[in-house]
């Protein structure tokens, strides 16, 4: 709803599991209907698409599209393990740009009185740190928790000065004033607020230390929620951003939608962070969004990194020694009798042997009849 409600919902092309299309039969004369994009951990629906089957058909384009860019990625990696193992100049490759760092005006810092640099650095909501972005709570929500500590202190400092203006512009009143006895008094108001001043500045640190300690953090490896109380107790959750399965925002109300801020939710597994209240929500999806695909594409590239190194080694070996091993092979032809020694057949010699063999058996047998006789 304009002005009172404003969402999206992300989800990396990488996590979809399925497209389909749900429409009734109006919907087909008419062609619309809704587009379902299912992911690891929620379901994406398009309503009241135009042409929804076209539509469909688009996305599971892209979804390909993805699927081959990673094919290709790495085999362009393996093609520069192998040509670094070759001595071989590589390809400069596009990287994963993050977000743009905007320089600041020096020349409108300079003419900017000081009172509102040291009142916006108090209260800046978003700051980089080199590749940390580290967002906090909208002021907004400051003043919604701190109003009244905020409030006390102005009422205060107003009565004072008011107090000082009043003795400064009357004639007749007087900071020292005697009293009963004659002896002169300071004014007991004046010397009261500063006193009170004390425990209204104390609460006063308290409720905006509370609100500066409360920040979220986008590095290039992990997404990170801190709560921590000025005297209390610390909360930390975290998640790998590559464990980033989708992210949605949402801005809701007229005043959420006039400053710009809202609630940034990202799905990890089965567990939810939440960047509750950040400016520019859209932003803070875009720079998770941007630094998941720059780690994943970084992961990718070292996965299997030291199969790919072994595997160039042996194929950088063949090529520097492809001439040995496309070399004609030569045949060393040796002594046929000392290689093998049953190779030669001698019918003639197995003849002889048998010949002999069967006088040998015949003289036995005469010598056994002459016995008998």
């Amino acid at each position: 709803m304009i002005g009172l409600y404003d969402s999206r919902e992300e989800a990396p092309l990488g996590t979809i599991l399925s497209v389909g299309v749900e429409t009734d039969a109006i919907g087909r004369v008419l062609d619309y209907g809704n587009v379902i994009v299912r992911t690891f951990v929620s379901r994406l629906e398009f309503d009241y698409v135009d042409h929804p089957n076209q539509a469909a058909d688009m996305i599971r384009e892209y979804w390909e599209r993805t699927k081959a860019i990673t094919t290709r990625s790495q085999m362009d990696v393996m093609k520069d393990t192998i040509k670094q193992k070759l001595g071989l100049p590589l390809d400069k490759r596009p990287q994963v740009e993050l977000a743009p760092v905007v320089p600041e005006d020096q020349d409108k810092i300079a003419k900017t009185p000081y009172w509102i640099l040291a009142l916006s650095a108090l209260f800046k909501l978003r700051v980089e740190e080199g590749a940390t972005v580290i967002y906090r709570k909208h002021w907004i929500v400051y003043l919604q928790r701190g109003w009244r500590s905020l409030l006390t202190t102005f009422g205060v400092i107003v009565v004072f000065f008011a107090r000082i203006w009043y003795f400064a512009s009357s004639p007749t009143a007087s900071f020292m004033r005697p009293n009963a006895n004659g002896a002169l008094r300071p004014d007991t108001l004046l010397l009261t607020i500063p006193v009170l001043m004390l425990p209204i500045g104390f609460w006063l640190w308290y409720e905006y230390t509370d609100w500066k300690n409360d920040i979220f953090k986008v590095t290039s490896d992990e997404i990170v929620d801190l709560d921590r109380k000025p005297f209390g107790k610390e909360e930390r959750r975290s998640a790998q951003i590559e464990s980033i399965l989708s992210t949605s925002y949402k801005r809701d109300g007229l005043i959420a939608n006039i400053f710009n801020y809202g609630t940034v939710n990202i799905s990890v597994g089965g567990n939810q962070l939440a960047f509750e209240d950040v400016i520019d929500p859209a932003g803070v999806q875009a720079d998770i969004n941007r630094r998941r695909s720059a780690r994943i594409s970084k992961k990718n590239e070292d996965a299997g990194k030291d199969d790919r190194e072994r595997f160039a080694t042996w194929l950088a070996a063949y090529h520097q020694n492809i001439n040995e091993f496309t070399a004609p092979v030569k045949v060393v032809k040796e002594d046929a009798e000392s290689t093998n020694q049953f190779t030669k057949f001698n019918p003639s010699g197995m003849d002889d042997m048998a010949a002999e063999e069967n006088e040998q058996d015949m003289g036995g047998a005469d010598s056994a009849g002459g016995g008998g006789e």
